[in-house]
Parts: C-alpha cells; structure tokens; sequence
C-alpha cells in the first residue's frame, strides 16, 4: 500500500551571489521515504513527514509552522510541484523502490472483519431465499407483485395480505382445504377475491372497475399504491370478514 509523503528542503546556495530556496515537495509511495533521505548534492537541511496526518498533527502542535516561518519570510521562497515520470531522481528513485517493495516485498494476510462475515452470511441467505420464492410452486399470486425477497416489510395491513394471497373467507380458498363442499359464491359464481372485487351483488358499493386478464397484475398493483383504493379494499374486506354468513352460500 502506497503512502503519501511531503518534503521540505531548504538549498543553501552555491555561491556568494545566489539566495537559497525552499521546495516543497509531494509524493505519492511508500518508497518517497527513502528517496528523500538520500544524500543529495547540495541539500544541507531537510525534513521528512511521512504522510498527511503526521503534517496536520504538526501543524497543529505550531511546531511544522515556526520551523517553515523563517523560510516563507525569505523573498525567494517559493512552493513547487513536481512532475512524475520526467527524469526527476528522486522521484524515479522512489518509483523503482516502490515497484521493487509491490514484487519483492513479504505478504501479509490480515483477517475479514465480523461485519464482512455478517454481510457475507446474509447475502448468502437472501440469495437462497430468493431461489425458493422463485422456484415454489405455492405463493405465486403474490410472487407477481412481489419478485423479490426482502428484510423489509411492504407496508401491507391484515386486510390486504387476505386479498393478495387469497387466504381468507373466500369459498375459493374453504373448498381448496376441504373447509366447504364447494367454492361458490351466494350469486353462483366462483367465489375468490377477484369476484367479490368486481362482481359480486352483495359487495357492490365497493366494486373496482373489472380489469382484462392482461392487466389483472396491473390493476391489482395500482390498487395496493393508490391510498383511496387500498381504503376501499380494506372496507370491501371487512365487509366480507364480518357477513361472510350472507355473501357465502350454504354449505350443503
């Protein structure tokens, strides 16, 4: 892992009629370390902070800022950027050294956090739940409006999840257990959710408008969005709930 490095080297100058100068130097490698220390010709003072946090934790303390004042009082201070890759020797020296610490350096293996094995485990089991909620052959009138599994709740009441699901007082639903001799309704028709929704004689003051078979899933979909048409719903199936003696034909 590379780590970023700043430099502040001050020039002493190399003759009588020329004023030294401060360069403030960054680069990116764990191997600038190194690079920096060099002893290079002409350099009689410098300072190496190894990275960001270490220049802000000087500058803090005010000690990095009285060390560089008497520089930036020079009038021939100046700050400089570097440009990579042009033939700079420290910063092709650095280069290498970084290269060489990625290809000949020791591995080291540090273990996955809890929260990764936490994370791991539940997508794992979310991804086999999925697989069942697909692959079932029970629930697929729900599975249409809702593809995909999830920790969360889709927002249904009691009333709702009967209707979705069809598991309710419907004599569709009592004939398919063997509750009922039969699944109709009192009007003789098949009495399961749609019917009751659209049809029925006793439930008229809450019918919905009949969809075609194309848009069953559409319509029913728009119905659990709509406020007032999840209003009407809940009505229709408390209706249901509590005359289910009148809209269900005699069991004999």
């Amino acid at each position: 892992m590379r780590a970023g490095t700043v430099r502040i080297v001050r020039e002493l100058p190399s003759s009588p009629h020329t004023s030294g100068r401060c360069i403030l130097a960054e680069k990116s490698s764990a191997a600038s370390v190194k690079s920096i220390t060099l002893n290079e010709r002409g350099w009689k003072f410098q300072t190496v902070i190894r990275n960001f946090r270490t220049a802000i934790a000087f500058c803090l303390k005010g000690l990095w800022i009285e060390k560089f004042k008497p520089f930036l009082l020079s009038i021939n201070t100046f700050t400089r950027w570097l440009k990579a890759h042009v033939g700079y020797s420290g910063n092709e020296c650095a280069d290498q050294l970084a290269k060489e610490a990625i290809t000949k350096g020791d591995p080291f293996l540090l273990p996955k956090p809890l929260s990764y094995l936490k994370s791991e485990i539940k997508s794992a089991a979310i991804s086999i739940w999925q697989d069942n909620w697909d692959n079932g052959e029970t629930g697929r009138s729900t599975h249409d409006i809702v593809p995909r599994v999830s920790n969360k709740p889709v927002g249904w009441n009691r009333e709702e999840i009967m209707f979705v699901t069809g598991h309710g007082p419907f004599p569709s639903y009592l004939h398919r257990f063997n509750l009922r001799t039969h699944d109709s309704c009192s009007s003789g028709e098949e009495g399961d959710p749609m019917h009751y929704a659209t049809k029925c004689l006793f439930t008229l003051s809450w019918h919905f408008q009949t969809p075609t078979v194309s848009l069953k899933l559409q319509w029913l979909k728009n119905i659990l969005t709509n406020n007032l048409s999840r209003t009407r719903l809940r009505l229709l199936m408390l209706f249901i709930c509590d005359e289910k003696n009148l809209i269900v034909e005699d069991n004999n």
